[in-house]
């Protein structure tokens, strides 16, 4: 082919990735790339801020792993119950950690006896291990090298939660709805619409209309349910994913029951923009 036909082509398709796309809430296809698959990173439209100790300390996800991570590395390693959970005494005290994101615990609807009992103290475990912070060898927990570096640092450990989280760990194996990627996909995407949008309550049903309108290919997953409209089951599981069991943890969203039904709203909470910085798309 010839260069000069090759250069033009080139700039033609330079140029449409660079325009505004309605579905992507103005975003162009080169900044969602970046937001999916470049998130927090350097030229990434999302960026995770640094902040004072104090707002740290109110990230419970945060705090409850710095409270394992150093029983770890004061310790040496813990022997892990026959079952391979961890001690009770230790799961007690991350659960006073972290208490107000598991209501069954709460409200006495399930007894803390063991760690598999607390959907947060598993997923907070299994996230630490997946995240290379601590490893499991022969029935024990021991602090990697990455985590005693990371320990001293809240912005690094911070940043190694969060995207691992989102990236690495398979929140699928803590609900009932599959192995699909709703929520966890494009969580960067989740991050920009609720900077823009969530100075105020809004029904989860609002973030995830725009949320499929931007991934539709998502929206066709084979989830049944029975006794709910096919949207209605897609928010439902957009909202557990996205904010029950991924955003609520660091804090950043406040989440409120509505009525007897228990319909939720959900807005960002005075943290969040301490933490998170979304820069409006580029060609508005």
């Amino acid at each position: 082919m010839d260069e000069a036909i090759q250069r033009q082509i080139e700039s033609i398709i330079s140029e449409q990735n660079r325009r505004p796309v309605t579905e992507f809430e103005g975003y162009s296809p080169l900044e969602m790339q970046s937001i999916l698959y470049e998130t927090f990173d350097k030229n990434c439209p999302v960026q995770l801020l640094e902040m004072r100790d104090s707002e740290y300390d109110a990230v419970p996800l945060l705090g409850t792993v710095k409270h394992l991570a150093n029983h770890l590395n004061k310790e040496g390693e813990v022997r892990l119950t026959q079952r391979g959970y961890l001690p009770p005494k230790i799961a007690h005290e991350m659960f006073e950690i972290i208490r107000a994101k598991d209501d069954y615990i709460v409200k006495g609807t399930t007894k803390l006896t063991k760690e598999s009992d607390c959907v947060s103290i598993s997923l907070i475990r299994a996230l630490s291990e997946v995240s290379g912070l601590i490893k499991k060898r022969q029935n024990r927990l021991s602090l990697t090298q990455k985590g005693k570096k990371a320990l001293g640092n809240n912005h690094q450990l911070l940043y190694i939660l969060f995207k691992s989280l989102g990236e690495k760990h398979n929140l699928a194996s803590f609900d009932g709805y599959g192995d699909f990627m709703i929520g966890q996909m494009a969580y960067g995407y989740t991050l920009t619409l609720l900077s823009k949008y969530g100075d105020i309550n809004r029904d989860s049903a609002f973030y995830s209309e725009k949320y499929f309108k931007a991934f539709p290919q998502l929206a066709e997953l084979p989830i049944v349910d029975l006794y709910q409209s096919r949207f209605e089951s897609l928010t439902n599981f957009y909202h557990l994913r996205s904010f029950k069991r991924f955003l609520a943890y660091f804090s950043i969203v406040d989440i409120k029951e509505t009525d007897k039904l228990r319909r939720e709203t959900v807005a960002k909470t005075k943290l969040f923009d301490k933490m998170i910085s979304c820069t409006p798309p580029l060609c508005l």
